[in-house]
């Protein structure tokens, strides 16, 4: 009896293992070059793009199928029709949602997902080209440049509301608003600023940005600590 439970306990574990290699193995994350480069020569495509509808507006990927992932009907939907077999190609903003989609399309049994390393930013610092169902007004370089204190301290933010860890560093945001007003705030929209990001050599959000006395002092990406922005603002 204790023979038959050790091995039906080391053939679930085996599964366990198994199922949990051949998602990680399913899954491929490549740079926009890569990523331009395999859509290209693509017979049949499967390009999923997992933002908003108010994102996929403002500018997506030729002949991608809209799969808003914080929309489970939507998202639901939108696999549907995808061939499991076949590579699947997915993208977001700045790579947080596909990632969450690239693992939920493993789990549902896709032979083969390739993500977009850093998202459609990635693809947009490269210039490469996208289709767009509406304009939306861009933050001209001019006007950025006007809202920068020469002879002060200046602390860009590049979020965007769609960012889960843009969402996140809000209330630090707020607070450092809060009590430093004679820090210049410049808050830089990372879905649809892409002047000013690329100017900026900025391809990942969220990302923080000091400039004092017109000289760059300090860059970071991502969840940044409160009292470290704060100590770069001193």
């Amino acid at each position: 009896m204790k023979t038959i439970l050790s091995q039906c306990l080391l053939n679930l574990l085996f599964l366990g293992i198994f199922t949990q290699c051949q998602s990680q193995a399913a899954i491929k994350e490549v740079d926009a070059t890569a990523f331009q480069n395999l859509i290209k020569v693509e017979k049949e495509l499967q390009l999923l793009d997992v933002r908003t509808m108010d994102e996929y507006k403002s500018g997506h990927l030729a002949n991608c199928i809209l799969g808003d992932i914080t929309d489970a009907s939507a998202y639901a939907k939108a696999i549907a029709v995808l061939n499991k077999q076949k590579p699947v190609y997915v993208y977001c903003l700045s790579g947080g949602r596909s990632h969450k989609a690239a693992k939920d399309l493993a789990e549902k049994g896709f032979t083969s997902i390739i993500e977009l390393k850093g998202g459609i930013n990635a693809w947009r610092s490269l210039s490469y080209t996208e289709e767009k169902s509406e304009n939306q007004n861009q933050m001209r370089l001019e006007s950025f440049q006007k809202l920068l204190q020469p002879n002060g301290i200046n602390l860009i933010c590049i979020q965007s509301k769609y960012c889960g860890p843009c969402i996140k560093m809000k209330p630090v945001i707020d607070s450092i608003a809060k009590h430093y007003p004679t820090v210049q705030l410049i808050k830089i929209d990372g879905g649809i600023d892409q002047i000013v990001m690329n100017a900026l050599q900025v391809n990942e959000i969220p990302c923080f940005i000091v400039i004092k006395n017109g000289v760059e002092t300090f860059r970071k990406t991502g969840i940044v600590a409160e009292q470290i922005l704060v100590e770069a603002l001193k």
